[in-house]
């Protein structure tokens, strides 16, 4: 038996970030571990925060995002 009424609800946010909590949030990544820099590491640290700091000299960002949760229920 499967579900009488499904709705999706959407749930509008913005994130706030600044160049700091970008680059610990890519560097918490699994493509981007710091260790898989080896050598080149701090070379990939200075351009990310440079490329950065170009497109937002304030350093600050917003990331708008929609979350959809499926809500359904179920009648017996």
């Amino acid at each position: 038996m499967g579900f009488k009424k499904v709705e999706t609800c959407p749930f509008p946010i913005v994130l706030y970030w600044d160049i700091e909590r970008i680059m610990g949030y890519l560097y918490s990544t699994s493509f981007a571990a710091k260790s898989l820099f080896k050598d080149k590491f701090d070379a990939f640290d200075q351009e990310a925060r440079q490329l950065l700091q170009a497109i937002n000299p304030n350093g600050f960002f917003e990331d708008r995002v929609t979350i959809h949760v499926i809500v359904g229920w179920k009648y017996r």
